[in-house]
């Protein structure tokens, strides 16, 4: 029976690991997601300037 309690700590442990691990993942992938954002919007909001002094947006997109 002794044994049986050292190893509930152990499953503890073994979830507390996954956790961090989970977690350092999630935080390292929306790190690299908001570098891409940020690359990305000039590049966009640039683009839809264009084509919204072109004429060539579509007419009810500022509807309100």
């Amino acid at each position: 029976m002794k044994k049986r309690s050292k190893e509930s700590g152990q499953a503890v442990l073994e979830y507390m690991i996954l956790l961090s691990i989970t977690l350092a993942i999630v935080v390292g992938f929306a790190k690299n997601m908001t570098g891409i954002f940020d690359k990305a919007a000039p590049k966009i909001g640039g683009n839809f300037e264009r084509q919204l002094r072109a004429g060539a947006a579509p007419a009810g997109l500022w509807k309100e």
